[in-house]
């Protein structure tokens, strides 16, 4: 129930206590959601809106607006231009969504391009070509 949202009544409580009785676990499930979902309700200090935007770029900004948690920040998209025409029509155009805060643009722009911005211990991840790669 919780899943799903839906909160449980009295009526609720009195039906399972009818099928079930008052030592089954539907009872105590029901009693712990009556106790527990009005106090938490409000917990979340950035709670999501009650009608989430559709998939794709709408909900893939919503997602760094709340990760990035910085009013602050600038949300940069990059996306193919729709064509005119051809057969790409109606198709979904692939995007890039990122976010920046200022204090972070300040700080890439300080920072060497020759040096990485992350240099992991374990070395960099990148694949050692296979022999049927090199035997052309």
């Amino acid at each position: 129930m919780e899943r799903h949202g839906v909160m449980p009544d009295a009526e609720t409580r009195f039906l399972l206590l009818g099928i079930f009785g008052p030592r089954s676990r539907p009872v105590r499930k029901c009693q712990r959601l009556l106790y527990w979902l009005p106090r938490a309700r409000h917990l979340d200090p950035h709670p999501l809106p009650p009608v989430l935007p559709p998939p794709g770029l709408p909900i893939a900004r919503l997602a760094l607006r709340r990760i990035a948690n910085d009013p602050d920040a600038r949300i940069t998209v990059f996306q193919e231009p729709v064509p005119d025409e051809g057969d790409d029509k109606g198709s979904v155009q692939p995007f890039i969504v990122g976010a920046q805060s200022p204090d972070q643009q300040e700080l890439l722009a300080q920072h060497s391009p020759a040096r990485p911005v992350f240099n992991p211990p374990w070395g960099p991840s990148l694949p050692t070509p296979s022999a049927a790669c090199t035997s052309r």
